[in-house]
């Protein structure tokens, strides 16, 4: 959860304290609360304030549900039911020196919900259009970490919820690679579409991924993080331009093939090829592979505490991250 929503938990937890059952706030006094604008989804589309029962929204986390979205007055209601609890507790106690976690994903395969009239590439080509579009749409919206349902994607929300379960929501975020709609956040939401990066040649993907701005959008969101894992396939990596280089102090984990090893042969970068994935486990296909292994390290990082993750940001071979994984797939 990136910082402006943690103002939207932290003030909401402050109304909690104080016995507030309701609360209605103007789309305006959200924005004063976050210090930053509402994302346009937000002012057009009620499915961008519905509750989730998969990823916790931010009002939710505080233990509100958001109820009477009103577009027209752009209003929003947020209710605490009788005994409603935070829909994601915090641990007791700070991680000190937990690293500051980013997973980026892949938006691809499966989706939860589907649409004759998706969107297509000449939707995304047009800002007008896709508004237009995504208005016919409207009654599919969805934040998309809960549109994306692959096996691939399921396990690696897996890993990351179990990362914030031990050591707090705002110590590990996630952003996705749509093909669509470049790189978005967990709560953005967005409309079903039929865009592959795969269907795109060398040339075609790279143009496509500057025109909806993958390359500069993942060097932007990067920023201020220690850790970065990199749970995405081919086509992802070579959108975001590579190479990326990790700021002083910052590891990158890649996933991926030998062929990045030359791409990423500098300080700070731990690539784990994917020959080594593939012999790790025959739980799931080679597709979901990636999402699969990063949730079985989360399950021993979680136990382990901090230090886990402290051993990897100091490690070039990615025996660290192999470790863990070949501790967890032994105790299944």
């Amino acid at each position: 959860m990136t910082a402006k929503y943690g103002r939207i938990v932290h003030y909401l937890d402050q109304r909690r304290e104080e016995g507030v059952r309701e609360i209605v706030l103007s789309f305006a006094e959200l924005e004063a609360i976050m210090g930053a604008p509402l994302p346009s989804a937000a002012r057009n589309f009620r499915p961008w304030w519905s509750n989730s029962s998969q990823s916790p929204k931010p009002w939710q986390i505080a233990g509100f549900r958001s109820r009477a979205v009103h577009l027209g007055r752009q209003t929003v209601v947020f209710h605490r039911l009788p005994n409603e609890l935070p829909a994601q507790s915090q641990p007791l106690e700070t991680q000190a020196g937990m690293p500051r976690t980013l997973v980026v994903a892949s938006g691809t395969g499966r989706l939860a919900v589907h649409h004759p009239r998706e969107l297509r590439k000449e939707d995304f080509e047009d800002e007008g259009r896709l508004r237009r579009r995504e208005q016919e749409l409207r009654e599919f919206l969805r934040p998309a970490a809960d549109l994306y349902c692959c096996e691939q994607f399921t396990y690696t929300r897996q890993g990351v919820d179990t990362l914030r379960g031990a050591f707090g929501r705002d110590i590990v975020d996630m952003r996705i690679v749509s093909p669509g709609y470049g790189l978005v956040a967990e709560e953005d939401v967005i409309a079903p579409h039929s865009v592959s990066l795969s269907d795109f040649g060398s040339v075609e993907l790279r143009t496509w991924a500057d025109h909806i701005g993958i390359p500069d959008a993942m060097r932007g969101a990067m920023a201020g993080y220690d850790l970065v894992f990199f749970l995405v396939g081919q086509c992802c990596l070579e959108a975001m331009r590579p190479p990326l280089v990790p700021a002083s102090g910052q590891r990158l984990v890649l996933l991926a093939t030998e062929h990045y090893r030359h791409h990423y042969a500098m300080p700070g970068v731990t690539v784990l090829p994917t020959g080594r994935l593939a012999r790790a486990s025959c739980a799931v296909g080679s597709v979901a592979l990636k999402g699969y292994l990063f949730a079985r390290f989360s399950q021993v990082a979680a136990r382990e505490g901090p230090g886990c993750l402290r051993r990897l940001m100091a490690d070039d071979s990615g025996e660290v991250f192999w470790q863990a994984v070949q501790k967890a797939v032994g105790a299944e």
